[in-house]
């Protein structure tokens, strides 16, 4: 199990654990009769497998575009690490020319399949982020898968500044649990 999904499953909500009932977190099976947030918990789960998935493969697709400017420069006869020598012979070099050597590189490289992999890895892990974000929070682990969502993805998926996203909902939980 993950050290997030299992930091939630042992989460400890301190003092008023009436007013906000802990979650009944189990392997395999939830009942969302005992944790409002069971869902939440679920894609929260789903959420992590899938970032499990995309961090590899963002990396792999980072290695590879350094790899392919690399092999960019050598088919255009440039020093691959002398960037004075890069920026000048950009401006005599044709952009088509340019383009045809990042091509080539790309696909000897392998970048091309690399990224759309990596691209097809970040859809789903922001569409089941997006189905996190639409549901409120109402326990202390459901406010943490939130904000998982929210730190590795809020820049893509709110509205706003993440970190003042993730203020105001940390802010509205805990008045709404002082209410309580």
């Amino acid at each position: 199990m993950n050290v997030f999904v299992a930091t939630l499953a042992g989460a400890a909500i301190p003092a008023r654990s009436e007013a906000l009932p802990a979650p009944n977190v189990r392997e395999g099976s939830l009942s969302s009769l005992d944790d409002p947030d069971a869902s939440l918990t679920e894609l929260g789960r789903e959420y992590e497998s899938l970032l499990r998935q995309e961090v590899p493969l963002r990396r792999k697709s980072h290695r590879l575009y350094v790899a392919t400017e690399t092999r960019r420069r050598e088919i255009l006869g440039l020093e691959p690490s002398d960037e004075t020598e890069q920026q000048r012979t950009l401006t005599q070099i044709e952009f088509r020319k340019w383009n045809d050597a990042w091509n080539t590189a790309g696909d000897e490289t392998g970048y091309r399949k690399a990224w759309e992999a990596w691209c097809q890895a970040c859809k789903r892990t922001r569409k089941v982020g997006r189905k996190i974000l639409r549901i409120k929070a109402q326990t202390l682990p459901g406010l943490l898968i939130r904000s998982r969502v929210i730190t590795t993805n809020g820049e893509l998926l709110c509205k706003g500044e993440p970190i003042d996203e993730l203020g105001r909902e940390i802010r509205a939980f805990t008045l709404a649990y002082q209410a309580a």
